[in-house]
């Protein structure tokens, strides 16, 4: 993976999100390249209407509160044919401050279905009950070997990207 897209956990090692958000972003590297990345619900609601050709988002719904105003603003901001890139959580510690929802692979569906048409909608799951273990025990990714969280696991994802395009 690439190394300028890691982030430590706690200082000791990859944390399980971004170990799968680096694999979202990695196995969709040629959307990343153009996207515009946006993390702020308030640089969102700024942009103009159909201004942006790519836009990466990463935890914006769960930590907006009304998260179907962020996706409506996904489509609004999308130009024609334009690509959305969001990554979210599945599963949230309890002690997080900023994560307000946690989002399963047919919630998403469900949400973006309310502005974009089903058949322009791609889910895509990761993790499982292990990797959920060591997100909840705040347990590096570095202490397992990889295969044994690479296996995804539909009904008990650690974490979801979507890539939606507006038509």
């Amino acid at each position: 993976m690439n190394e300028t897209l890691n982030k430590t956990f706690n200082g000791d090692g990859l944390a399980v999100e971004e170990y799968y958000r680096e694999k979202f972003l990695f196995d969709n590297k040629e959307l990343v390249s153009r996207a515009t990345i946006i993390n702020n619900i308030n640089e969102l609601v700024g942009l103009p209407d159909n201004s942006m050709n790519c836009i990466f988002s990463d935890g914006l719904l769960n930590e907006n509160y009304d998260y179907l105003h962020v996706v409506e603003h996904f489509k609004r901001v999308l130009s024609p044919t334009g690509t959305a890139m969001c990554f979210a959580t599945s599963i949230v510690p309890i002690s997080s401050e900023k994560r307000l929802w946690g989002f399963t692979v047919a919630s998403m569906y469900y949400i973006f279905g309310k502005y974009f048409n089903q058949e322009d909608i791609k889910v895509q799951h990761y993790g499982n009950v292990l990797a959920g273990r060591l997100l909840l025990s705040r347990v590096s990714v570095d202490s397992i070997t990889s295969r044994k969280i690479d296996q995804s696991d539909l009904f008990f994802p650690v974490a979801i990207g979507i890539i939606v395009t507006k038509k």
